[in-house]
């Protein structure tokens, strides 16, 4: 089982998992398309989002927000992820992100993954320019995102 990838927003029941994300700002969408660009590939504006939440059987009893709607997190590295190492990702380190995380999972709900690493995927399965792959890191540590878009979705595999 691979996590969706594809953000499917269908609200939440929670008779099906919980699939906690939020969405980068404008200006940090621009920041990640350019991080693309720069690594001869495209990433979907339209899709980027960092998961907080993936619990794909255990679910909280009901809806409970977080106090802030605004996460920050700076990047840290672009890394390979996925069963094949085909997902092409920023990592992140967010203070913000790992309370909203531990937060859920106080709730009731429990990560389907061995451990949390907050992330966005620039590009899954296809191929990107590893020429300038480590200039881009260096630039790109310790810059900020800002994160909003809070949702709460039932799991729903693609």
């Amino acid at each position: 089982m691979q996590i969706v990838e594809k953000l499917i927003r269908n609200g939440w029941t929670g008779k099906s998992g919980l699939y906690v994300s939020v969405v980068p700002n404008k200006r940090s969408k621009d920041i990640i398309t350019a991080v693309a660009d720069v690594l001869g590939t495209e990433c979907n504006y339209d899709d980027l989002h960092c998961i907080v939440m993936y619990s794909k059987y255990d679910s909280p009893a009901e809806k409970s927000y977080p106090k802030t709607k605004t996460f920050r997190a700076r990047m840290k590295d672009i890394q390979l992820y996925g069963k094949n190492e085909d997902s092409l990702v920023i990592t992140l380190e967010s203070a913000d992100l790992q309370a909203e995380h531990e937060r859920l999972k106080k709730l009731g709900a429990k990560h389907s993954r061995e451990f949390y690493s907050p992330h966005v995927t620039i590009q899954t399965g296809k191929p990107w320019d590893d020429y300038y792959l480590e200039n881009v890191i260096d630039s790109i540590n310790g810059r900020e995102l800002v994160f909003n878009g809070y949702s709460w979705n039932d799991v729903v595999e693609d």
